[in-house]
């Protein structure tokens, strides 16, 4: 399971049984998931940086729809300023 670095101590209380892997912002190309990864806006952006670390030779995009960014604001249901994990 992948999860924020900011989660990771928390998703170690909740998934006992599962492999965790971390990953925190601020990196750069090429992407290096042991290192800190671009900042996404959005999981398609950390799902291509994934795919990329792995070798994926060709990745299609098929209905991903990123105008909400040029409309609205950013908001989620949750704080940034708090582990995302703590509302599941």
């Amino acid at each position: 399971m992948l999860v924020e670095q900011k989660d990771f101590k928390l998703a170690q209380s909740i998934f006992k049984n599962r492999k965790l892997y971390q990953y925190a912002y601020g990196g750069d190309f090429p992407v290096d998931f042991t290192k800190r990864i671009i900042s996404p806006s959005t999981v398609s952006i950390i799902a291509i940086q994934l795919g990329s670390y792995i070798g994926v030779e060709e990745i299609n995009l098929l209905g991903i729809d990123n105008d909400w960014q040029s409309t609205k604001g950013y908001y989620h249901f949750y704080s940034h300023e708090k582990p995302s994990l703590e509302y599941y």
